[in-house]
C-alpha cells in the first residue's frame, strides 16, 4: 500500500470505507476497533500526501517544509499501543489497568524523545524514497532507542495484555495472530524501508475486523462438530 501515490490513497480510502462499515454494524466492539485502527488509516493517508511532496533531490535533512511537517505526523502511530490496551481492557474487562498505565508512560517517553530531537535539531525530518521503491521514514532512525521502546511496549506489554483480562474469545486470538504476524513480517526486513512497509502487514487487521462475525461463526461451528 506504500509504494505510490495511487496505492496509498486507494488503500486509505478502502480503510475509511471499512471503518464506516464497522460503525454501520453498530457493534460496541467495532467502534473500539475503529478507534484503534484510526492511526493506521491516518498514516496511510499521510504516505499518499508525501508521495506528492517528495522530490528526487530530497535527503533526510533537506526537503520542503511541508515534507517535514507531514512526516512528523507519522508519530501518531505511537498511540497505537495505548489504544490497543484501552480497547482490550474495555471489551474483555481487565483485572486492572497496570498495562494501560505502562503503555501510556512508555509511549509518552517515546514521543518526547522525538520532540526533544526536533527541538535540538537532531531529528532528520524528511521522508525520502528508498532503493526498493518504498518510503524511508528517517525521523524514526535518529535514535536506536525509540524503535526498541516501541517494540517493548507492543511485544512485552500490549501483546501480553490478554493474560490479565477476565475472559478472551476467538476474536481476541485472531487479532493477536494478525498483529503478531505483522510485526514478525517486519522483523525480516533490515533495510530502512521496513517502517513504511509496515502498512502492508498492519492492514490485515482490518480484514480480520470486517470478517470477524464469519470467523467466529466458523470456529464455533467447528467446535460444535467436535463435541458431537
Amino acid at each position: 500500500m506504500c509504494w505510490s501515490t495511487q496505492a496509498s490513497f486507494t488503500f486509505a480510502g478502502l480503510f475509511f470505507l471499512s471503518c464506516l462499515y464497522l460503525l454501520y454494524r453498530n457493534d460496541p466492539r467495532d467502534k473500539l476497533r475503529v478507534m484503534f485502527f484510526a492511526p493506521i488509516l491516518i498514516q496511510e493517508f499521510l504516505q499518499g500526501v508525501l508521495w506528492l511532496l517528495m522530490t528526487p533531490e530530497d535527503t533526510p535533512w533537506t526537503c520542503s517544509i511541508m515534507n517535514k511537517r507531514v512526516s512528523m505526523g507519522f508519530v501518531v502511530v505511537h498511540v497505537l499501543p495505548v489504544l490497543k490496551v484501552f480497547k482490550d481492557n474495555i471489551i474483555y474487562k481487565a483485572k486492572n489497568n497496570k498495562h494501560l498505565t505502562i503503555c501510556i508512560i512508555v509511549s509518552v517517553i517515546d514521543v518526547a524523545l522525538y520532540v526533544i530531537g526536533w527541538i535540538l535539531k537532531k531529528l532528520p525530518l524528511c521522508t525520502t524514497v528508498g532503493p526498493h521503491g518504498h518510503q524511508i521514514w528517517n525521523l524514526f532512525e535518529f535514535l536506536e532507542l525509540t524503535p526498541k521502546l516501541y517494540a517493548y511496549v507492543y511485544l512485552a506489554v500490549c501483546l501480553t495484555n490478554g493474560f490479565f483480562l477476565e475472559k478472551v474469545d476467538v476474536s481476541f486470538y485472531v487479532e493477536l495472530f494478525l498483529l503478531g504476524g505483522s510485526y514478525l513480517y517486519q522483523a525480516v526486513f533490515h533495510h530502512q524501508e521496513r517502517l513504511s512497509r509496515w502498512c502492508w502487514s498492519s492492514s490485515v487487521m482490518m480484514i480480520g475486523y470486517v470478517l470477524d462475525p464469519q470467523i467466529v461463526a466458523f470456529v464455533n461451528r467447528k467446535q460444535k462438530d467436535k463435541k458431537e
